[in-house]
Parts: C-alpha cells; structure tokens; sequence
C-alpha cells in the first residue's frame, strides 16, 4: 500500500506488480548468472593452472633429461678421445722394431702385454692361481 499525496492509501495495481516483480526477477537472473560465470571462471583458472603446472614440470624434466644426455655425450666423447690417443700410441709401439722373441725375457713380454692390455695382475685365490691368467706365446 502506497500513500498518495492527499493522504490516501493506493494498492498497487496489476501493472505495478508486474514491474516490480520484473525488476527483481531481473536483479535475481543477474546475480545468478554473476554467481555461474564466477564459478565457471574459477573452474577454468583451476584447470589452466594444473595444465601449466604439468607443462611446467614436463619442461624441467625434459630439460634434465637434456642436461644428463649432454653430459653422457661429453663423457663419451671423452673416453673416445682417451682410446684413440691409447690406439695411436699402440700403433706407435708396434711400429717400433721388435726384438727377437728368444731374446726378451718373460717378465719383459708381461710388462709389453700389460701395457697393451692395460691387464693389471690379480691376487691369486685359495688354489694360488690368479682369476684371470695371460696366455704366454710359446719359444720356438
């Protein structure tokens, strides 16, 4: 009810009403769609975030993967570098004169072998043979 200028009490009429009735179905739809596009948007950040968290992590992982791949390059390259300068340097022993094998004595033919083999002599076991045993070319 709603006072007139003279003091006289009006009801509100079917048109009022109905205005008044759109007005707040209007600000009730608002906030409801407001309410659903809040949540809607927080759903995707989430998800966004999770996605550029996974990303992020796939990133440093294929980078160590990366950095560890290099260094076992490097190393690689690296015992290469040592065997070839070892094969050069066998190359150059065995381009040396040889001496006749009657003449060299055999701790001089292990200490060769060694040298070529980089065979380094083990401990003997409880029989008194060494694990791993050299066979000696045999003297004419």
């Amino acid at each position: 009810m709603v006072k007139n200028q003279q003091g006289l009490e009006k009801t509100m009429g079917p048109t009022e009403m109905m205005l008044l009735a759109g007005a707040v179905g209007a600000v009730a739809g608002a906030g409801l769609a407001w309410a659903a596009a809040v949540l809607r948007w927080n759903r995707l950040s989430l998800s966004y975030r999770q996605q550029l968290k996974k990303s992020e992590q796939a990133r440093q992982f294929a980078q160590q993967q990366g950095d560890q791949a290099r260094r076992q390059v490097d190393g690689l390259q690296q015992e290469l570098a040592d065997l070839r300068q070892r094969l050069a340097h066998q190359q150059q022993a065995q381009a040396e004169p040889e001496l006749d094998p009657d003449q060299i004595s055999d701790e001089e033919l292990l200490l060769q072998a060694s040298r070529i083999t980089d065979w380094e002599s083990e401990e003997p076991d409880g029989d008194g043979f060494a694990k791993t045993q050299m066979i000696m070319p045999r003297r004419r």
